[in-house]
């Protein structure tokens, strides 16, 4: 079960504004793993996406957990107690893409967390955002030279006995792969071309991984190298999958690969939104394997920033399992069947 179907009863996705607002009609109390910030419009968003990123990172460091970013201002009755949060939202006036708000908040992150979903939820010009963020493989993380932890229901600077015990769990290199497009055009024969460039990172900075090693493919693309000498080794499926085992015998820290190629697609083979899915598989010896899936819109050509409009990125096989609801006995039915 997710965090968010623990706590609002459904899934992220599908969270509404209304939902929201419901769910704050009764006294609402923070938890290690349940955070509410209110939203004061006016001031720096730079300072606000600050206070966000301390918040994200103490949940990495401990159990996750959801933030709601525009919840109702807390209410203290006096003393020590918790403040209770129930009431009004206090939204953003303003649009944030999620992606942009994902950065501003990841890239404050170190090493930057690859598993932190949003859900932008707003009444016209009203918005809320929630944060779904899941504990961490790669703990401890850090933001502005210092480690958070949750406890007792707030987000506290980390003890040093913490942050080392954090160290001594971490088993192995956080290994990422990303897909950019460099270039996309019409050939003669009015097939689509399209150049990308594949980076890959090793964000741990004290665990180095070995024989790294990838592959790509999508089932309306041929990649054209796959019928000429030597480069054919480095395919299958008739030119369908490209792939490198190993593109590196080892990766460190700072140190990204970056590989080039280019495929090409029929426009006949897409569907009328002229979509495309292309799928990205990420392997190390030490370091989970990982999937990335990006959707690309041919419509949108030839501005290459603006083709990919669906993307998930750097997710383990056991991440993408859960979420698909496969397991054990799922893969053995459809093996044995």
């Amino acid at each position: 079960m997710t965090l968010s179907m623990r706590v609002f009863g459904k899934d992220l996705e599908a969270l509404t504004y209304q939902d929201l607002e419901e769910f704050f009609t009764t006294d609402k109390h923070e938890s290690d793993s349940l955070e509410f910030k209110s939203i004061n419009a006016a001031g720096a968003l730079d300072q606000k996406i600050q206070g966000l990123s301390k918040s994200v990172c103490a949940f990495l460091n401990s159990d996750g957990g959801i933030l709601i970013w525009g919840a109702p201002s807390g209410v203290s009755d006096g003393g020590n107690g918790p403040k209770r949060f129930v009431g009004a939202l206090t939204p953003y006036p303003t649009h944030i893409e999620k992606d942009a708000l994902i950065n501003m908040v990841t890239d404050r992150i170190v090493p930057i967390p690859n598993r932190i979903k949003l859900q932008i939820c707003n009444q016209e010009q009203n918005f809320v955002f929630v944060f779904e963020i899941s504990p961490s493989n790669y703990a401890p993380h850090q933001t502005d030279n210092t480690y958070y932890m949750r406890i007792d229901g707030q987000t506290r600077i980390a003890p040093h006995h913490y942050i080392e015990a954090l160290f001594k769990k971490v088993r192995f290199p956080d290994i990422c792969i990303y897909f950019k497009i460099t270039g996309a055009n019409v050939l003669a024969n009015g097939h689509y071309q399209v150049h990308f460039d594949l980076y890959i990172i090793n964000w741990s900075q004290f665990q180095n991984d070995e024989e790294i090693s990838f592959r790509v493919f999508g089932g309306e693309l041929v990649f054209p190298l796959a019928q000429i000498a030597p480069h054919s080794n480095n395919y299958r499926w008739n030119g369908k999958e490209y792939f490198k085992d190993p593109v590196q015998k080892i990766l460190h820290f700072g140190q990204p690969i970056r590989d080039g190629n280019y495929f090409t697609v029929s426009p006949t083979s897409l569907g009328a939104n002229q979509h495309m899915e292309i799928h990205i598989i990420v392997s190390g010896r030490y370091s989970p394997t990982k999937k990335s899936d990006y959707t690309i819109d041919f419509s949108k050509m030839p501005n290459r920033n603006e083709m990919i409009v669906v993307r998930s990125e750097n997710v383990t096989i056991a991440e993408w399992q859960a979420q698909n609801g496969v397991n054990r006995d799922t893969v053995l039915k459809e093996l044995l069947q």
